[in-house]
């Protein structure tokens, strides 16, 4: 959390405000997860090498803002934004996250209820239809990005969230269910790749809207009605009562259901839902009979192969299902992403999210702690030029105060030690503007900027 406030004191030091783009989890976090195994084989480093190579060879400038490509480089598709904005937040690129969001919502379509039109490229729209999972994806990561950096995005979070209530949550028998897209699907079609359980029962402590429990808890029952009784695997579409969907689409698990044990594992490692941990462990146990290297990009719900490649879109998958299942299966299948290395953007994408979650830097936020809160600001700054100090008073609060270069570096650091004020040294500063920076406890901070 960030406060800079405006204030003035004579001579020789001017204070002025600043508003800090410093996010308050910066990566990496490495976070071990309450529930389950995380991989020996995979660190942040892996996750970051990825991150740069996402915005050497995957992001495009249109206009001020950025987009991520698709097959083709004119080509930007909705669910790509989604899962690019969800690590842009996590990696606390703000940069990058604002460009994003900003080309998000250039790219709403007024005949999908103001949801992201799924194609579009920079100069306009090419299909305006929406996919659901991917406003999902951009509401969750505004989320972070509240947590990262305050300012408004969580009420940008919420607007999203509220359409897609309005959108695409539909009642069936009682069961909770997600429309694909504003206007389509329903009972008698839905796309369990869509469902994140452990996002939803944080839209549900956004909003205070019982709805997104409830689709969270109803996630189980559409999954467990279409997945086989032995593999675990599921289509990538179905009906609510797990029949085949409508519309003729993949009764297989492909490149939709492929990314099912990412979205579910994340209601047990977060969450410890020992629903997601069952279904988790039975797919990931079928996977480990075939062996990470031996996976392919596709099978029938029985099992048989009906694909040819390994890659890291099935792989990762299994690598982030198994964390919820032992360490010898999480490790396998992570050691095998760590081996591969694709261009196509699906899989680098996929292979983005997952390599975050396996290293701990796919956090659950808690909204009471993650963002705490601060009282009005109360600090003053009196300057001795004389001496060249500067006194700083209403600090008490505080841990630490520091002085810092413009540039972020720390010049000087020390304990407030329960003082309601502090005297600091600046007779060594050049010329310039500094920054004054208080920190309590719980990370939040005020800020002063002075010239001297």
């Amino acid at each position: 959390m960030k406060k800079c406030i405006q204030s003035t004191i004579v001579c020789v030091f001017a204070i002025i405000s600043l508003n800090l783009s410093g996010q308050t989890k910066p990566f990496p976090q490495n976070i071990t997860y309450p529930y389950g195994y995380k991989p020996t084989a995979i660190s942040s480093t892996h996750a970051q090498n990825e991150y740069t190579k996402l915005k050497t060879s995957f992001l495009e400038t249109c206009n001020n803002n950025v987009r991520p490509i698709a097959e083709t480089k004119d080509i930007t598709k909705s669910e790509s934004m989604g899962y690019v904005m969800l690590i842009a937040a996590y990696q606390g690129d703000k940069a990058n996250y604002d460009k994003l969001w900003n080309f998000y919502k250039l790219k709403r379509s007024s005949s999908a209820n103001n949801m992201m039109a799924w194609k579009v490229n920079c100069g306009g729209i090419v299909d305006a239809a929406s996919i659901t999972a991917a406003d999902i994806d951009v509401a969750f990561s505004l989320i972070i990005a509240h947590i990262q950096w305050k300012e408004n995005y969580l009420e940008d979070a919420k607007t999203i969230i509220g359409i897609l209530k309005n959108s695409v949550i539909t009642s069936c028998s009682g069961i909770m269910v997600l429309k694909a897209g504003y206007g389509y699907g329903g009972c008698n079609e839905t796309n369990i790749s869509y469902y994140t359980p452990a996002f939803f029962r944080v839209f549900a402590q956004v909003t205070n809207d019982n709805i997104w429990t409830a689709l969270a808890d109803d996630t189980y029952t559409i999954l467990n009605n279409a997945a086989n009784a032995t593999t675990g695997l599921v289509p990538d579409w179905q009906s609510v009562s797990g029949g085949a969907a409508t519309g003729g689409q993949s009764q297989n698990f492909q490149y939709d259901a492929c990314r099912v044990p990412w979205r579910i594992a994340l209601d047990y490692l977060w969450n410890g839902n020992t629903k997601a941990q069952q279904w988790c462990t039975k797919i990931t146990n079928w996977a480990n009979g075939k062996g990470a290297s031996n996976i392919k990009d596709g099978y029938t719900l029985n099992g048989s192969p009906i694909g040819q490649y390994n890659n890291s879109a099935f792989v990762g998958a299994f690598a982030v299902g198994a964390m919820c299942n032992s360490q010898p299966i999480t490790d396998s299948f992570s050691a095998r992403l760590g081996e591969l290395n694709e261009s196509f953007y699906y899989y680098h994408y996929l292979r983005l999210i997952y390599l975050h979650v396996l290293s701990g830097n796919f956090w659950g936020p808690n909204l009471t702690t993650d963002v705490p809160s601060v009282k009005k600001p109360e600090m003053k700054i009196y300057s001795n030029p004389i001496s060249g100090q500067i006194t700083v008073e209403g600090v008490k609060r505080f841990e630490k105060i520091e002085i810092l270069g413009i540039n972020g570096d720390i010049l000087h650091s020390e304990p407030t030690n329960a003082s309601d004020h502090a005297i600091l040294n600046v007779r060594s500063l050049e010329k310039g503007a500094y920054l004054l920076k208080a920190t309590d406890k719980a990370g939040a901070f005020e800020c002063l900027k002075f010239l001297k």
